[in-house]
């Protein structure tokens, strides 16, 4: 199964690449809260569509090898 994430673009700068940052809830036990933890993920985009603050579903594949 692949993992999918729905993110916010947050970065354009690169060519054909895209920051996304993914939040996710977690719970901390302790104080009985959520807490809410980001990442971020390079993305490619081929077509250089996305821009800043979109939302966008980015999907896990194998690595792609250059050679």
């Amino acid at each position: 199964m692949r993992h999918n994430f729905i993110g916010v673009v947050i970065s354009t700068a690169m060519d054909k690449t895209v920051r996304v940052q993914v939040a996710k809830r977690v719970m901390n036990h302790h104080v009985q809260k959520e807490i809410l933890r980001h990442k971020v993920y390079m993305a490619h985009d081929e077509l250089e569509k996305c821009n800043n603050g979109d939302v966008v579903r980015i999907e896990h594949c194998r690595k792609l090898s250059r050679h």
